[in-house]
């Protein structure tokens, strides 16, 4: 996805799901609500670069327009349809979602989403398999997950875990840290921090921030 990775996924963007995800019922039916996420990678030893998404969603309906995220100059437009169950405190959220590849990648992506918290713990999971249709062998699998405690209400750590594939790298899964602070909700915003790789020569950070609308 970028100098030095090729391509990530998470995707996750990405995103505490304090920040990416809401209960089922937080959002109104009846009127598109939009958000705003810029990424910013760095790795020891090479330059950084910056992966801009937005989103819009109307319930069970979500919209998503990604830049640089499967690989440098590559955008991606997803469609997802929602299914949640639970409430406001402890609820789950399943969203299988279709996406199109243009750019130096060229393909199709049916992926999950996935939000689900329970108290103070929370998990969000994003994966995506890629279906590059100038190069079959460069299909892969692409996830990123995260676990995290709500110390409080606006400050949360944890953990998270991404596979992806590392440019000149053997290594496919990195596990780290997270910390992230802020005004969860809509509207709100969020800044988060990430690292992998730290008992690497050349570990992996990702700072996110958050705007919804």
């Amino acid at each position: 996805m970028g100098r030095f990775t090729r391509p990530l996924a998470a995707m996750l963007t990405l995103l505490p799901a304090a920040a990416r995800g809401e209960p089922p019922d937080a959002k109104a039916s009846g009127a598109w609500k939009p958000a705003a996420y810029l990424d910013a990678y760095y790795q020891s030893g090479t330059s950084g670069y910056l992966v801009p998404t937005v989103f819009l969603d109307r319930e069970p309906w979500h919209l998503e327009a990604r830049y640089n995220y499967e690989d440098f100059d590559t955008a991606s437009l997803f469609v997802g349809y929602g299914f949640s169950f639970g409430g406001e405190e402890n609820y789950l959220t399943l969203r299988p979602m279709v996406g199109g590849l243009f750019g130096n990648v060229n393909g199709v992506a049916p992926g999950l989403e996935v939000d689900a918290r329970w108290k103070r713990l929370t998990y969000w999971l994003e994966s995506e398999y890629v279906f590059d249709f100038k190069d079959s062998s460069s299909n892969y699998l692409y996830t990123w997950s995260e676990l995290y405690f709500n110390v409080l209400d606006w400050l949360w750590i944890g953990g998270s875990l991404e596979r992806l594939k590392v440019v000149k790298s053997p290594t496919e899964v990195d596990v780290g840290p997270m910390v992230g602070f802020g005004k969860p909700g809509s509207p709100g915003w969020s800044l988060s921090f990430y690292a992998y790789g730290l008992t690497r020569s050349d570990p992996q950070f990702l700072a996110t921030l958050a705007v919804q609308f």
